[in-house]
């Protein structure tokens, strides 16, 4: 009689945004199959220069950009019979209106920002106000009640931002498991 048992024993888990293979290794020698994990380590990894680039897209300037565009195409194809002409003009106007409403921004972000994203700037500025506090208090310059409170709800403040970043992060991936895993 053939007995088989099954279990979830071996996990491997890494906090980390290395880049990695994992697997079970399947051999018919036992009935136990074996995970594995290989980290590719590069020592000619790029250096971190701080500089992202994103778009600010948001409600009111959808409707600008919809509205130039309702505006300007009215007039726009007049005159073309060529498609090919026609599609290549419109395209080329799309993406200069895309690019002026919605412009390439670059923000200088800290390798820290990056591995905190919930710490929005309202938050820092928060912070650098503790650290003054602090430093008022420990200087004797104001009591340090008022530095203590402030401090608790700054921190009540961003263990909150950090929940709801993670809710957000999780219900964004609902439904799929290897994208909810990248969070973990």
């Amino acid at each position: 009689e053939i007995v088989t048992t099954e279990s979830l024993i071996d996990n491997i888990f890494i906090n980390t945004q290395l880049d990695f293979k994992s697997g079970i290794i399947q051999s018919c020698i036992s009935d136990h199959y074996p995970v594995f994990i290989s980290i590719h380590h590069s020592s000619d990894q790029q250096e971190f220069n701080g500089l992202i680039k994103y778009r600010t897209i948001n409600d009111f300037k959808i409707k600008k950009f919809n509205l130039a565009l309702s505006n300007s195409l009215q007039s726009f194809l007049i005159g073309i019979s060529d498609p090919r002409t026609a599609f290549t003009k419109f395209y080329i106007h799309i993406d200069e209106l895309y690019n002026k409403f919605f412009p390439i921004k670059t923000k200088i972000v800290s390798k820290k920002a990056l591995l905190k994203p919930w710490v929005n700037q309202s938050l820092v500025n928060r912070i650098k106000i503790r650290d003054k506090l602090g430093k008022l208090s420990n200087r004797g310059r104001i009591d340090r009640k008022v530095y203590t409170n402030f401090r608790n709800m700054l921190t009540t403040q961003i263990r909150n931002a950090k929940a709801s970043y993670f809710d957000y992060q999780f219900n964004l991936c609902r439904g799929n498991i290897k994208k909810n895993m990248e969070y973990n």
